[in-house]
């Protein structure tokens, strides 16, 4: 998994102290999101999920836990 996450991240992310000399740029506006993975019928899948991909939290926990 964390060699798929690699080659799907195009680009160096100083946070998660990754960089790729194929991809110098680090940190670049269009990378700011999380990388997906999963399997398929036996093969690897990536993609991509922006960064709050999840909405509002509070609201959301609020929604659907009873406090």
């Amino acid at each position: 998994m964390i060699m798929e996450g690699c080659r799907a991240r195009k680009a160096g992310n100083a946070a998660l102290g990754f960089t790729r000399s194929d991809y110098p740029e680090m940190n670049p506006a269009d990378w700011q999101q999380w990388v997906t993975i999963r399997l398929d019928g036996g093969k690897v899948k990536t993609g991509r999920l922006s960064l709050d991909h999840q909405g509002d939290l509070e609201k959301n926990y609020s929604e659907h836990c009873d406090l």
